[in-house]
């Protein structure tokens, strides 16, 4: 959980600051992409750190050892670093371009607007479709996740990766770009 709540809190931390922040020696853009750069490296950090200690723990205290190389692997890395990416694409254009409280209440909003509409969707889709695939009783969401696998049979793992990290990329470009924009309109004083 903290590398996933660490950007947002990095972000956080200037919020009562902001007019000396913006007295700094660089412009706005700057300020935004140092937010991003700096959020994301400490995320990545803390995860080294946990993975780190993992692997110390698992290799020289306990018995049976766990094997890392899926985790250190670009698969396993990936997947580790996209929800955080997809996480602060989302928060960081709302903590910039509202206040702590307020960007929390619509935050709040926001997530509960995209789980519903996820689960209004799944379910949807599993009602309406007329040939049920094979799955087991402890699959979650088993046609959503039979038809992501179909797919990923269909392409081969290396593409959806690719276009995984293609769409976190854009995701996350997109985000900047909005948060850039945000942050020069708004009145905070300074430049």
């Amino acid at each position: 959980m903290y590398p996933l709540i660490i950007p947002t809190y990095i972000l956080l931390s200037d919020k009562k600051y902001i007019t000396l922040c913006n007295t700094l020696p660089c412009s706005r853009k700057e300020y935004v992409l140092s937010k991003y750069i700096g959020g994301f490296i400490a995320s990545f950090a803390i995860i080294t750190i946990g993975l780190l200690y993992g692997y110390i723990t698992t290799t020289f205290v306990q018995a049976d050892s766990v094997n890392f190389g899926q985790i250190f692997s670009l698969r396993g890395f990936s997947f580790i670093i996209i929800p955080i990416i997809w996480l602060n694409s989302l928060t960081f254009p709302i903590f910039f371009r509202f206040s702590k409280d307020k960007g929390s209440i619509v935050l709040v909003l926001l997530f509960c607007v995209l789980l519903g509409g996820f689960l209004i969707g799944i379910i949807f889709i599993e009602k309406s479709i007329s040939v049920r695939p094979m799955y087991k009783n402890q699959d979650i969401f088993p046609v959503l996740m039979h038809y992501l696998a179909s797919y990923i049979d269909r392409i081969g793992y290396k593409a959806f990766l690719t276009q995984l990290l293609l769409v976190t990329g854009s995701i996350c470009l997109f985000s900047m770009l909005i948060s850039i924009q945000v942050f020069k309109r708004k009145d905070i004083g300074g430049e």
